[in-house]
């Protein structure tokens, strides 16, 4: 058969007729050198041969046989009139010039202007796809892949590619691989304008004229450019991530992470749990189930399909889930997360957040700064940040995650029990009868409407008992089980001693006292006082109030008060002044005020102290103590069992003639042997005369002692001790 040879120069021989044109035979096109030639074909069924150079071979139309021979050789399709289907590793050709044409020897194709299909093989390929909506697909090898002008899809497969889309909307696809020889497939590590680092992209080179990226069936790590991409994951738990343009992240199967960057982009989930990320120092506000975004990076992006997870940015975020379980992360910055309905894990981050889990069994974990735990519903939550309790209504099933980080808890419209930590707290009752404990640090403590119990604990508390509160309604600060004695002013709205040390008080009525010597102090309202354990003192101040002194010798005092008061410890009940209706429970003893007081004790031994104005104290049985004051007081005796002879007598402690005190006996019958009441005879420190009524006085030891001897057997039937030497006359006593 007749051949062409090609000279030592770079050929270009053309054909113009198939075999059984003339010349006859003159079919075979020969380049036996061994530069680069350019073999075409033309019209005809040729067979194109080329040398020992980097040869391109053009069949042209016709069912040609293209052998490259030696060196890197390319089959040309760039002048065919329709669209190509050339596949290398089984050596087939068809459509457009291709039809009916075999290769051999070929490592490269050139396409058509058209939708070609280009197929290399195990060995290195170039495969251009030029004009055209084209498939290129590598195979085994280290290829080169350029898609050229239209929407190409690029498949690499193994070895280190050079992958290049050119014009149009471009796209790379991938799929499994066992790179590592260890049996299982994994899938591809990648980032447009960079390099493949792992799966069947590893040693891949991407060019930034690549949009799009199709991932495996496993796990993807897929990353775009900063143009518009569609980075789609496929199946298994993958990471998409858009940098910068309006890109689409379709996550498929799998747990996937999507991150869209800058741009308006288009956040597609899937089944499994996928996440969506945003970074950035500006916060972003995402809503799951109303697939809401705005701000910051998400401005503009568009949530689709099942989104379970958020992942906020550097700023200050809103985050807020859906029905389903969710996991929500401020990140840094103060964010508001909420989860809703569903069992979510809440992470705050570094900033002082907001976490509201919402409805199912949620971990809530503030992270630094000062996190605060909210809850909404009408039953009542239980909630310790210290022994990280959560329990009851929203707070059901909760837990607080080890170091959680929690400062601050909001409760909900029930009866809340919030409990603190050492640090400093934050705890709001809002509605219900809320009982708050600080423990330690300096707490703020706000019981909102409600019959709210305030406990600050140590530390130097603010304890508000503000709120929508309903008629009647009243806020108590307790220190119950404090072994330290406390100060507490209503009045004042401050605190001294103990756990009270610094505290303030707003919008109290109530206080409970612990173990130590109290001093409680009410403000013009009704205030209920409790002591509890100790020797306390409780201050009413105005209002009717309730004094409950508890355990230990407990006093009732008016000191401040103008007006002279009324005080029955028989009764329990006060009257007049700042005692108008009191009432007094476990009190031992009293203290008046400036005004003309009438105090009267009980059956136990009383301290009655009149201090100012023109008192009138009556023991009432026991041992008592009885100071007068500055005025003319009266000292009442209504029986002679209610003072003793003896050690058990009672005691006058500042008895004064030139004031006006007086001891009034006249309530006493001086003789028992005679009818009706008799009044007593003043004998002096005369000795008794063995007569019915006789009342006299005796210096003992430097204390003044009177006694009164009702029935003439010459034996004092009671003693009243006075302190000091007094020089009594008949005109001290009411007789």
């Amino acid at each position: 058969m007749a051949s062409i040879t090609g000279s030592d120069a770079n050929d270009v021989v053309h054909v113009a007729f198939d075999n059984t044109s003339i010349p006859p035979g003159f079919n075979e096109i020969a380049a036996a050198t061994d530069d680069a030639d350019v073999i075409n074909g033309m019209g005809g069924d040729d067979r194109l041969i080329g040398g020992g150079g980097d040869d391109i071979l053009r069949g042209g139309v016709g069912g040609d046989a293209l052998n490259g021979g030696a060196g890197i050789d390319t089959a040309s399709y760039s002048t065919s009139a329709a669209a190509v289907d050339i596949n290398l590793a089984e050596g087939t050709a068809r459509f457009g010039d291709a039809q009916g044409d075999g290769l051999a020897s070929i490592e490269n194709v050139d396409g058509s202007s058209f939708d070609d299909t280009l197929v290399g093989n195990s060995g290195t390929n170039q495969l251009k796809g030029l004009g055209g909506n084209d498939v290129l697909k590598g195979l085994g090898g280290d290829d080169v892949l350029v898609g050229a002008a239209g929407n190409d899809e690029l498949q690499g497969g193994a070895g280190a590619d050079e992958l290049s889309g050119g014009l149009g909307i471009d796209t790379i696809r991938y799929f499994v691989s066992d790179v590592d020889s260890d049996g299982d497939l994994e899938g591809v590590n990648m980032t447009i304008g960079g390099t493949g680092t792992f799966g069947e992209a590893l040693g891949d080179t991407i060019k930034d004229d690549i949009e799009n990226v199709i991932g495996t069936v496993q796990g993807d790590d897929l990353v775009g450019s900063a143009f518009d991409n569609r980075l789609d994951g496929d199946d298994g738990n993958d990471d998409l991530s858009g940098r910068g343009g309006n890109d689409t992240l379709t996550g498929g199967d799998g747990n996937d992470d999507l991150f869209g960057g800058a741009g308006g982009d288009h956040l597609v989930g899937g089944a499994g749990t996928d996440e969506i990320h945003y970074g950035g120092t500006v916060g972003v506000s995402i809503n799951l189930a109303d697939r809401t975004a705005v701000g910051g990076e998400a401005d503009s992006d568009v949530i689709e399909g099942d989104i379970e997870d958020v992942d906020g940015s550097e700023g200050g975020d809103i985050l807020a889930g859906s029905d389903v379980n969710n996991t929500l992360s401020g990140n840094d910055g103060g964010d508001f997360l909420f989860g809703g309905a569903g069992d979510d894990r809440l992470n705050g981050g570094s900033g002082d957040d907001v976490l509201g889990g919402g409805a199912g069994a949620d971990r809530l974990s503030g992270g630094s700064g000062k996190d605060t735990i909210v809850f909404d519903g009408l039953v009542g939550v239980t909630v310790d940040l210290t022994d990280r309790i959560a329990r009851d209504g929203e707070a059901q099933g909760d837990v607080l995650a080890a170091n959680h980080g929690i400062e601050n808890i909001r409760g909900s419209g029930g009866a809340d029990h919030l409990t603190g930590s050492a640090l400093d707290n934050e705890l709001v009752g809002s509605l219900g009868d809320d009982t708050l404990s600080g423990l330690g640090g300096n707490d703020f403590l706000f019981g909102g409407g409600g019959n709210d119990v305030l406990r600050g604990g140590g530390g130097a508390d603010f304890l508000d008992g503000r709120g929508a509160d309903a008629p009647g309604a009243a806020d108590l600060v307790s220190f119950f089980g404090a072994t330290a004695a406390v100060t507490v002013d209503l009045q004042a709205g401050l605190g001294s001693r103990g756990d009270a040390e610094g505290d303030s008080y707003v919008a109290i009525e109530n206080v409970n006292g612990g173990k130590g010597d109290d001093i409680i102090i009410g403000d013009a309202g009704a205030n209920v006082l409790r002591g509890f354990e100790g020797n306390d003192v409780l201050r009413g101040g105005a209002g009717a109030d309730m004094l409950d002194g508890g355990t230990g010798i407990d006093t009732a005092s008016y000191f401040t008060g103008t007006a002279g008061v009324v005080v029955s410890l028989v009764t329990g009940k006060g009257s007049a002044g700042e005692a108008l209706g009191d009432t007094l429970t476990g009190i031992e003893n009293v203290n008046g005020g400036r005004g003309g007081d009438s105090l009267v004790g009980n059956s136990g031994a009383n301290v009655l102290q009149g201090f100012g104005g023109n008192d009138v104290l009556t023991g009432a049985g026991g041992k008592d103590t009885l100071t007068g004051g500055v005025g003319a007081d009266r000292f009442i005796y209504g029986g002679v069992t209610q003072s003793l002879v003896g050690a058990n007598a009672d005691r006058i402690t500042d008895f004064n003639h030139a004031q006006g005190d007086r001891i009034d006996l006249a309530a006493i019958d001086a003789n028992t042997l005679a009818a009706g009441e008799q009044a007593f005879r003043f004998i002096g420190t005369q000795a008794y005369h063995h007569i019915a009524g006789e009342l006299r006085f005796a210096v003992v030891d430097g204390v003044t002692i009177v006694a009164g001897d009702v029935n003439g057997d010459g034996t004092s039937d009671f003693h009243i001790q006075l302190v000091g030497q007094a020089s009594l006359q008949a005109g001290d006593f009411l007789l």
